[in-house]
C-alpha cells in the first residue's frame, strides 16, 4: 500500500532507518507489502476516467432510504435524474413512471419500505461476512434515524446465484425470529414478507455516512455493493448528497486486508491517515481511519451516474515507500516530528496473501 506525507518530512532518514531494520528482519520483507510513499499530487483526469457505464445507469435506480424528516431535507434530483424516497414510517412507496424507466422493464411500480429495510439489512451482513453485519436496531438508531442510507437498487432477480441463496435463507431465519408482538404490527400495517422474489425491487448497493461533531465532517458508517462496480458509485451518490447539505470531508474506517474496499475509497481521492493500527477496533492490526476531502459536486455526480471512474489520477512518489509495520511503528513513534500528513494513495497485494499479511502485522505489533 502506499501513502504520502506532506512537506518537511525527513524521507532519507526513514529510508536510513528502515532498511537497517529490514536487514536484521529480511523475512519480513516476503510477508508484509505495507508500503507508503510521501508527497501527493492530482493530475488532471483522463479519457480513461469517464463514460465507463453510461448503460449501466439505465439498469438500477438510485435510492435514498431514512426517516421522512431527514429525506425532506434533501434533493429531489441529481443533475436531473429522479431520486427515489423511502421513508421508514411507510408502508408503501410508488415509483413513477420516470424512474421505473431507468429499471428494469419488469420492475414493479410499488414497494414496501419496511421490506426494503429489511433486505437492505441481510445484504450488509452477507457483503461484510465474519459477524460485522448490524442489529436492525443498530441500523435504526444509528444510521436511518440520524442520517440515511444512498444507493441503487434493481430486482432481487439481478443477484448472483450465491447472493440470492444466502439473502433468501436470513430472510427466512429473520421472519421465523419476529416476536408475536412484531408479526401483529407488521400484519397491521401491510409489511410483505415471505420468500424472495426475483421481481421485486432489491438494494444492490449502498452508502451511509453519519455526521460528526466537527464542522462540515461526517463519518463513514457503511458501504456494500453485491454488483460490480455499484459501490463507488453509491457512495458518490451518498457523499454529493450529505455535499448538498454542507459537508466537505468524510472520516472512514478500512481493512488494509481489503482491497477492493481500500481501492474503492481511493476512486474519491488521497486518504489522510489518521491511525493506521486501530487498537478499538474489532479487527485491530488490519483497520485504519483516514480522513477524506470531498471532491467537487460535480465531479460525485459524474462518479454516481457512472459517467466517470474516479474523481482523479493520483500520483505517488516512488522514492519514499514503506514496506513493514516496523515502518508504521516508526511513525507512530515520531509522529509529532512529520510537519506534513500522512496519505494512503495506493495500495497493493495478492489475495492469497492477506492472511499473511494479517498474521505478520499483528506479530509486529505484539513484539
Amino acid at each position: 500500500m502506499w501513502t504520502t506525507c506532506g512537506p518537511g518530512f525527513d524521507s532519507q532518514r526513514l529510508h536510513s532507518r528502515r532498511d537497517k531494520r529490514l536487514s536484521d528482519h529480511p523475512d519480513r520483507v516476503n510477508h508484509s507489502s505495507l508500503i507508503c510513499y510521501y508527497g501527493v499530487h492530482y493530475l488532471p483526469y483522463e479519457s480513461s476516467y469517464l463514460n465507463i457505464g453510461s448503460s449501466m445507469s439505465e439498469s438500477f435506480v438510485p435510492f435514498v432510504l431514512g426517516e421522512a424528516g431527514c429525506l425532506a431535507a434533501l434533493p429531489d434530483q441529481m443533475e436531473g435524474r429522479e431520486l427515489v424516497k423511502i421513508p421508514i414510517g411507510a408502508s408503501s412507496v410508488s415509483l413513477s413512471h420516470s424512474l421505473l424507466r431507468q429499471g428494469p422493464s419488469t420492475a414493479p411500480s410499488k414497494l414496501c419500505p419496511p421490506r426494503f429495510a429489511r433486505l437492505l439489512n441481510l445484504a450488509n451482513g452477507v457483503a461484510y461476512g465474519g459477524g460485522m453485519g448490524m442489529p436492525e436496531w443498530v441500523m435504526l438508531d444509528c444510521a436511518l434515524l440520524p442520517s440515511f442510507f444512498a444507493g441503487f437498487m434493481g430486482l432481487s432477480g439481478q443477484l448472483s446465484p450465491d447472493a440470492r441463496s444466502m439473502i433468501k435463507r436470513g430472510l427466512t431465519e429473520m421472519e421465523t425470529e419476529r416476536s408475536a408482538q412484531r408479526i401483529q404490527i407488521e400484519e397491521h400495517i401491510g409489511v410483505t414478507e415471505g420468500e424472495l422474489s426475483d421481481e421485486e425491487w432489491f438494494p444492490l448497493a449502498e452508502f451511509c455516512a453519519i455526521p460528526r461533531l466537527y464542522p462540515a465532517e461526517v463519518v463513514g458508517y457503511s458501504l456494500y455493493s453485491l454488483k460490480r462496480g455499484l459501490g463507488v458509485r453509491a457512495k458518490a451518490l451518498g457523499l454529493w448528497l450529505l455535499g448538498e447539505l454542507g459537508y466537505r470531508r468524510q472520516v472512514g474506517v478500512a481493512q488494509w486486508s481489503n482491497l477492493a474496499a481500500v481501492k474503492s475509497h481511493l476512486r474519491f481521492g488521497a486518504l489522510e491517515l489518521i491511525d493506521p493500527m486501530t487498537p478499538s477496533h474489532t479487527k485491530a492490526g488490519e483497520t485504519f481511519i483516514y480522513r477524506l476531502t470531498l471532491p467537487s459536486q460535480r465531479v460525485l455526480a459524474q462518479m454516481a451516474l457512472g459517467e466517470r471512474s474516479a474523481a482523479g489520477q493520483i500520483e505517488p512518489n516512488p522514492e519514499a515507500q514503506w514496506r513493514s509495520t516496523e515502518d508504521l511503528r516508526w511513525w507512530l513513534e515520531r509522529r509529532e516530528a512529520c510537519e506534513g500528513s500522512l496519505y494512503v494513495s495506493e495500495i497493493r497485494g495478492e489475495r492469497d496473501q492477506r492472511e499473511a499479511l494479517v498474521e505478520q502485522r499483528l506479530t509486529d505489533l505484539k513484539a
